[in-house]
């Protein structure tokens, strides 16, 4: 019935095609990723490499068998935003501003981007930032917000990395400010009033959990917040969470956390593979029917 139904989005996605215009469709395959786009050869090859430069710095703070992609992942590169807004979300019945687009499901993930955004890097970091996130299943909010703060400055030299240089505002916002407690950070929900209301030290919640990330990768701690995310998934309280997964007590992180900043927080160097400088995406023409088919697929999910 699935398959049946497909069909007949691609049937549609066909005769819509040509009002995109007729340019001609490719896929850029490097080691480990998929590029369908619009918006040229040259384009697509930049985009398959910007994916393994994220993906390489990535490496270096997940766990390492973290990026065992046990699910595909496709990149649709589309020429300009009016494409991109045939598959964002409507809100008042119109399409969503955005120049990116993350879709993560059961049976594989996609990212759609806009090639013709001022910032194509960032959107990159941003929406595989979230592909990432995936895995965590349901990673509460403070911690969404603070691994998307801590690759979101990231930058690219040759075969090294700087992360976790802070975001523009969140200095000020943790100077001029009390941290707050562990255990109501770890609690903002999507709904909470620190989490949406200006009012309410939102910037405070997402520089904090910015430094809570930062402190957690510089002491390579990933192990720990698996295990604290996993008591959480099960029930356990906060507090109890806490002391189980990092070995102290909540007032002891709160002073773990406010030492960190008030010794000063670094930027981290991270080396990347060298063989980087030898991929060579393998390119080739797509046809429309096939481009199609891929697209309804994406608006099937």
């Amino acid at each position: 019935m699935r398959l049946r139904f497909t069909w007949l989005v691609v049937a549609a996605f066909t005769s819509m095609i040509p009002v995109w215009g007729q340019e001609q469709w490719h896929e850029i395959k490097s080691p480990h990723f998929y590029v369908l786009t619009d918006g040229g050869e040259r384009r697509g090859r930049e985009t398959a490499l910007e994916f393994e430069q994220m993906r390489s710095v990535f490496a270096q703070v997940f766990l390492k068998d973290g990026l065992e992609e046990s699910l595909p992942l496709v990149i649709i590169a589309l020429k300009n935003g009016k494409e991109l807004s045939e598959f964002a979300p409507l809100y008042n019945g119109k399409p969503v501003q955005s120049a990116g687009l993350c879709q993560t499901g059961p049976d594989g993930n996609t990212i759609l981007l806009d090639l013709s955004a001022k910032d194509t890097w960032q959107i990159v970091v941003h929406e595989y930032g979230h592909v990432m996130l995936s895995r965590f299943r349901d990673p509460p909010p403070w911690f969404n917000e603070g691994f998307a703060g801590y690759y979101s400055s990231v930058k690219i030299f040759d075969r090294v990395a700087v992360v976790g240089h802070p975001p523009d505002g969140f200095t000020d916002a943790l100077a001029g400010e009390r941290l707050l407690p562990v255990t109501t950070l770890f609690s903002v929900t999507h709904g909470s009033p620190l989490y949406n209301d200006e009012k309410n030290h939102r910037s405070l919640f997402y520089a904090e959990s910015w430094l809570v990330v930062h402190y957690l990768w510089s002491h390579r701690m990933q192990d720990q917040l698996h295990r604290y995310l996993d008591l959480i998934r099960h029930g356990i309280p906060t507090r109890e969470a806490i002391m189980q997964a990092f070995r102290m007590t909540p007032e002891q992180f709160d002073k773990a956390i406010e030492k960190y900043w008030r010794e000063g927080v670094k930027a981290s160097r991270l080396s990347l593979p060298e063989a980087l400088e030898k991929v060579r995406p393998a390119v080739k023409q797509v046809s429309r029917l096939d481009a199609a088919a891929i697209l309804a697929d994406v608006h099937l999910h």
